[in-house]
């Protein structure tokens, strides 16, 4: 399993975990900014992680909304698909988070962020949807991906409120939101609930920065005998 993997299961217990009714609406709200698709005809998410799938699903029917899950195979593995298509539930599902399904640009609406950890809830399932990371032993990069503009945004300025110092570029017609300094991204990880990937995060900072230390104070030490040995030499050759 990758380390994004890891991470985002840990996120997704987390999420499972959430016992107040305004955080629980939070996290089933970031599945639904972050789907394929939100608007008049449903929801449509789908993943390659089954967790995230079942998550959303759980998440949907605790907020009274009912969806299904399914499998699709593909040559690169099996997709899966949680959507909310049944006219009544659609018509919940838009009802419990304020939309009408027909807005042109979908943004997000603050008034589903009731107490403080509304918004921590919200932003660890958008990771879910459209999250990942590169391996610490690699390099440290979190990404958030998303074709719409204005999510993208407002997402970016959720990240900076609580000083995640995120950065945004275009990519190949995706808007993507991204931190590269491993401490914001351990900060991040453990904001979400995945405190044991954050962890790993700083056992693998501090390897490195140790190896480094080590790597620096050979080659210098290599540096001052190859220093030592030439000048030995030109002391041998000039008594010679």
């Amino acid at each position: 399993m990758s380390f994004a993997s890891q991470a985002r299961e840990e996120i997704a217990q987390h999420s499972l975990q959430l016992q107040k009714d305004c955080c629980v609406r939070a996290a089933a709200y970031g599945i639904a900014c972050f789907a394929k698709y939100f608007d008049a005809r449903g929801l449509v998410l789908q993943t390659e992680q089954e967790l995230t799938a079942r998550v959303a699903e759980q998440l949907f029917a605790r907020c009274g909304v009912q969806g299904t899950v399914i499998s699709k195979e593909r040559p690169t593995g099996p997709v899966y698909e949680f959507s909310v298509k049944d006219p009544d539930e659609v018509a919940k599902m838009l009802a419990l988070f304020g939309h009408t399904g027909k807005e042109p640009a979908l943004r997000i609406r603050p008034e589903n962020f009731k107490c403080q950890n509304c918004m921590q809830a919200f932003i660890a399932t958008a990771f879910l949807c459209c999250g990942t990371m590169t391996d610490p032993e690699k390099s440290y990069n979190l990404e958030f991906l998303s074709t719409r503009h204005y999510l993208s945004q407002q997402l970016e300025a959720m990240l900076a409120e609580h000083n995640f110092h995120p950065h945004r570029a275009l990519r190949k017609g995706a808007n993507t939101i991204y931190i590269k300094a491993a401490d914001h991204i351990e900060d991040l990880l453990t904001f979400m609930g995945a405190g044991g990937a954050a962890m790993r995060i700083m056992d693998q900072r501090m390897y490195n920065e140790m190896r480094n230390k080590t790597n620096r104070l050979s080659n210098c030490e290599t540096a001052n005998i190859s220093k030592s040995v030439n000048a030995a030499v030109q002391v041998q050759l000039a008594i010679e």
